[in-house]
């Protein structure tokens, strides 16, 4: 859609909810996104984008009420175009507005659908454990091939071939339109403002290679971030959950807890990031197995970690399965997963991944330390990181001995080097931290180098260990 956001006047609209003040070019105020005492929120009116030098939102003025007010792409633009006059393309915004009133009609019409049928309804709830509450909440239905037939029989302006295809709801095979959920049950996909926008079929029955368990309809219109989130309000909660999927949201609903299952990219959560809630990130045994095996690269947890390090450092709790041998996940062993006490936070996840990984794999784990810490922006923030790292490690490795007894052994010579980094002065010897690296820790420290070698070579604090560091290795 042809939209001339240059139209648009940002101060007017983040002005509404911001006590925005003339600081040179720009306009500063107390961010919206997270609570602080000094400003640190600035816009600029020419460019027409604003951010948050705290906590690090940032965007254009649909941005900002996409991530403000929940809107979706759509909202937003019609939203403006009313509000500042600016002409839109309306027979494709009319199509839209057709799409999102498909979407509605079908999961009413499976809900309706599995609510008559009682021996569905006792099969669908025991399948994932449903309670009824639940099923009536979230509208979930189960598919019913005579949907299409519906639509032409009482929607006609809707049973338009351009119109379903768009909805991801149908598709075309051999000139004929075909539903695209058959056999599953039907759960409606809701964002932060409470909104469906897409919805998931879950098939009831055995899983083939042919046969998907998860399929979502794939609306062209719709490009919010695929996330559930199971309406639990936010705003009077500390605290929210994430976990792997649809089914775990549900059973924190059970216990009246906020949480967000994760359809796609973890890289996408910014209105997590910009809450002032703890976080507690509740996924699947397999994943965290994954990390124990030395495959962090595909680990949704390390993924996620990666994502919120900077914003939610002192926010971040990981599920502690070392300690909860019988916990598999939050849909099956909910019990397990809504006591908080169950979770650790970074420093202890770290630490105790270390302790239990083996040999071989301990490179990993530190190169992951590594890009955590390069990820993390400001300086008190990183030694903040380093500091209680080095604490939970020492602790992990050598008992309950005091934090300042540092064992010389090769699993925590990386954890001293990059304390010595972090910390230097004039009183470290820098030849003292260089004796203890073998081969392996060279690397480390090279990456380090690599990823902070302008920071570093410009900070006089740094250049005396950056240059003696270089006559000692050959890079």
């Amino acid at each position: 859609m042809m939209f001339d956001i240059g139209k648009v006047n940002i101060l007017e609209v983040i002005g509404k909810v911001v006590d925005l003040k003339p600081v040179g070019s720009e306009y500063r105020g107390l961010c919206p996104f997270h609570s602080e005492k000094e400003p640190s929120f600035f816009v600029n009116k020419e460019k027409g984008v604003y951010h948050c030098f705290g906590c690090g939102a940032k965007g254009n003025v649909i941005t900002f009420l996409k991530e403000y007010y929940g809107y979706s792409y759509y909202e937003a633009i019609d939203y403006l175009s009313k509000e500042f006059g600016i002409e839109i393309d309306v027979y494709n915004f009319n199509k839209e507005k057709k799409v999102q009133k498909l979407i509605e009609i079908t999961y009413n019409f499976y809900h309706n659908y599995l609510m008559s049928n009682f021996d569905l309804l006792k099969r669908v709830s025991k399948f994932k454990n449903l309670k009824l509450k639940t099923i009536k909440y979230f509208k979930i239905g189960f598919s019913n091939e005579n949907l299409l037939s519906y639509i032409k029989n009482n929607y006609p302006d809707l049973y338009n071939e351009e119109i379903l295809i768009k909805s991801g709801l149908f598709y075309k095979k051999e000139n004929d339109i075909k539903c695209l959920f058959e056999n599953r049950i039907i759960i409606p996909i809701y964002n932060k403002s409470n909104k469906v926008i897409a919805l998931m079929g879950r098939y009831l029955g055995e899983i083939s290679n042919s046969t998907p368990k998860y399929i979502f309809n794939k609306n062209s219109f719709s490009n919010d971030e695929k996330y559930f989130y199971n309406k639990i309000s936010i705003k009077t909660n500390a605290k929210i959950f994430i976990c792997e999927g649809v089914f775990d949201a549900l059973r924190f609903f059970d216990y009246n807890l906020p949480a967000f299952a994760i359809l796609g990219n973890t890289n996408k959560f910014d209105f997590i990031k910009h809450t002032n809630c703890d976080i507690y990130i509740a996924f699947d045994r397999d994943d965290y197995e994954k990390i124990l095996n030395g495959n962090i690269n595909n680990s949704l947890i390390s993924s996620l970690i990666k994502s919120l390090i900077d914003t939610k450092l002192d926010k971040l709790h990981i599920f502690d399965y070392s300690s909860n041998k019988e916990a598999i996940e939050p849909d099956e062993t909910p019990e397990f997963f809504v006591n908080i006490e169950n979770y650790q936070n970074i420093y202890s996840f770290l630490s105790n991944l270390y302790e239990k990984s083996p040999l071989e794999k301990k490179i990993v784990l530190e190169n992951f330390v590594v890009e955590l810490y390069s990820k993390i922006g400001s300086y008190s923030k990183r030694k903040l990181f380093i500091n209680n790292l080095s604490y939970n490690l020492r602790k992990a490795l050598l008992g309950n001995k005091k934090a300042k007894v540092i064992d010389a052994e090769t699993e925590i010579k990386s954890d001293i080097l990059l304390k010595a980094i972090t910390d230097y002065n004039d009183n470290v010897s820098v030849e003292e931290i260089l004796s203890q690296l073998d081969e392996e820790l060279k690397q480390i420290f090279i990456n380090y180098l690599r990823r902070e070698m302008t920071a570093i070579y410009e900070n006089p604090k740094y250049k005396r260990i950056f240059e003696l560091t270089k006559q000692k290795m050959v890079v």
